[in-house]
């Protein structure tokens, strides 16, 4: 819900000005499709026994060996982390632009974005519980925002309320087609790619349920029913408020106004005005609250020496040098001072991990390994061998060559991981491969005699 506010407020108003609503469906469909594959995959894994600690990164250690699930593990830790830092620059960009709180002095945003950064940070690191107890509160600014931001774009497609805009922006048909134009802050003229992996972050919220899995009562059937039903949920109302707004909203207003959103919030702008600050600040509580924790599991497994000061006392204690490391990680980001600069990193990350858990799932799927049986009825290998090469696409088509560098640093920590000799008896498709070959070659032989 965190996404969805964001991307209203945002990244909707961005992609509509220049992609139009036709290629901004597009853009949706292709990461959604992502996201849909990757949720199936996780769905059979999570009613085929229950996902520890670590969520996804568990998924693939356990699966595809140690050295994948460490290289990914962190990568994604690193992705999950940089994009607290896309959430802390959302909520300054939303406060500046709002509250006219722009350029009131020299690196003012970077200077905002840090001090915030700094205040996530301690409120984590006293207990993730504080965080929990938070959520309901900024959930339920967040569903009202929601409503009053449709409820508000309709009245105006309808001509029943104007909000702050003139009847001069309301323009039939105006966003239909692309209209690339140099973005004035990037000075850089956008194109589908970038705009591709501007908007992917609004959909890489599908991990939560694997990241509770341990806690949840039963993860067989909520994991599933969550994960694929928010999906669909948060695409229709995607596609739904992009062709409202590209239908009735001029070009020009677009353009004039990054938060044109709050300009038709019924019955007031304040109400998405303090919902997107909140929402984002909400999601960058999530992400610092979660890396640690993903960090930490990595950690525990002791199978990457330069982790280990980063284990917890114990697996219920509160990794706070982790929490630490995550707030200095995440602040050198800030320093960029635009989403631009960030969302293609954040989004290389989030494609290759979802990338692993599809692989994941097909090799369990065509190995045969005995203790693969999920009873997700709506799985199958293609499904995944598919996600895996859609997943990889797409980070080759937004950006071939980030995609490249974040591939040869998995590599390279795959190097690492294999150099330390760590060895887990985890029964791996390897093992399961292997047990397949000598199988088949005691049958061939038993065939000849």
């Amino acid at each position: 819900m965190h996404h969805l506010l964001i991307f209203h407020s945002i990244t909707m108003s961005q992609l509509v000005l220049q992609a139009g609503c036709i290629q901004t469906t597009l853009i949706i469909l292709m990461c959604v499709t992502s996201t849909f594959l990757t949720a199936l995959s996780l769905s059979a894994i999570a009613t085929n026994g229950t996902i520890q600690a670590g969520g996804p990164y568990y998924v693939i250690s356990r699966n595809l060996g140690v050295e994948i699930g460490g290289a990914l593990g962190l990568l994604f830790y690193l992705g999950t982390t940089i994009a607290s830092s896309m959430y802390v620059l959302g909520a300054i960009e939303a406060i500046q632009t709002g509250f006219d709180l722009s350029d009131k002095f020299t690196f003012d945003t970077q200077v905002m974005a840090l001090a915030l950064m700094f205040l996530i940070a301690s409120i984590v690191s006293v207990g993730v519980k504080y965080v929990n107890m938070g959520a309901f509160i900024f959930l339920g600014v967040v569903l009202v925002s929601v409503f009053c931001l449709t409820l508000g774009v309709s009245l105006f497609a309808a001509d029943v309320f104007d909000g702050k805009l003139s009847n001069d922006y309301r323009i039939f048909g105006d966003n239909i087609n692309s209209n690339y134009t140099e973005d004035p802050d990037t000075k850089q003229i956008p194109n589908f790619f970038s705009l591709l992996a501007l908007f992917y972050p609004s959909v890489t919220g599908i991990m939560a349920g694997s990241n509770r899995s341990s806690v949840l009562s039963s993860p067989g059937k909520s994991i599933p029913t969550g994960t694929i039903g928010a999906i669909m949920t948060t695409t229709l109302i995607y596609i739904s408020v992009v062709w409202l707004f590209g239908s009735f909203v001029s070009n020009e207003a677009l353009k004039a106004d990054k938060l044109i959103v709050t300009a038709v919030t019924f019955p007031h702008e304040l109400i998405v005005k303090i919902g997107i600050i909140m929402s984002s600040i909400g999601a960058a509580l999530q992400c610092v609250a979660g890396a640690p924790r993903l960090l930490a599991a990595i950690a525990m497994d002791e199978t990457i020496p330069f982790l280990r000061p980063f284990m917890p006392a114990s697996p219920t204690a509160e990794p706070k040098r982790a929490v630490w490391l995550t707030w200095f990680i995440a602040s050198l980001p800030t320093l960029a001072g635009n989403l631009d600069f960030i969302t293609p990193i954040i989004t290389m990350f989030f494609l290759l991990m979802y990338a692993g858990c599809n692989i994941s799932c097909f090799f369990l799927s065509i190995v045969k390994t005995p203790n693969f049986r999920p009873t997700f009825k709506y799985f199958h290998w293609s499904t995944s061998l598919f996600g895996f090469i859609w997943c990889i696409g797409l980070a080759l088509v937004i950006s071939w060559y980030t995609a490249i560098v974040a591939i040869s640093l998995c590599v390279i920590l795959y190097g690492y991981i294999k150099s330390q000799g760590a060895v887990r008896d985890w029964g791996d498709v390897t093992q399961g491969f292997l047990y397949n070959v000598a199988s088949y070659t005691l049958t061939a032989l038993e065939d000849s005699d």
